[in-house]
């Protein structure tokens, strides 16, 4: 039986109660997923590809919590981009 749902919280749960599966992101996989037995299993030669973009005026005050989550956010992008180059040798 095929089902369809706008919101992909209400589809995850749905499906980890029913025992059934779904497609979705490797980011709704977390410690919820794990303790109702979900696995995920990546697709094969398939990259789902993400972008950030932080856009300000030049002149405009930025606040430090803004700046220091634009370093955060594209350190950790950086980091996450490396080690899958490193997971692909």
């Amino acid at each position: 039986m095929l089902r369809q749902t706008d919101s992909l919280e209400v589809g995850r749960r749905i499906v980890l109660e029913a025992g059934a599966c779904m497609l979705m992101s490797n980011i709704y996989v977390d410690d919820y997923v794990r303790q109702k037995g979900g696995e995920f299993f990546p697709l094969a030669d398939y990259e789902n590809n993400r972008h950030f973009y932080a856009c300000y005026r030049k002149d405009d005050f930025r606040p430090s919590y803004d700046r220091d989550f634009i370093k955060i956010t594209t350190e950790a992008l950086a980091k996450e981009k490396e080690q899958n180059l490193l997971h692909r040798i």
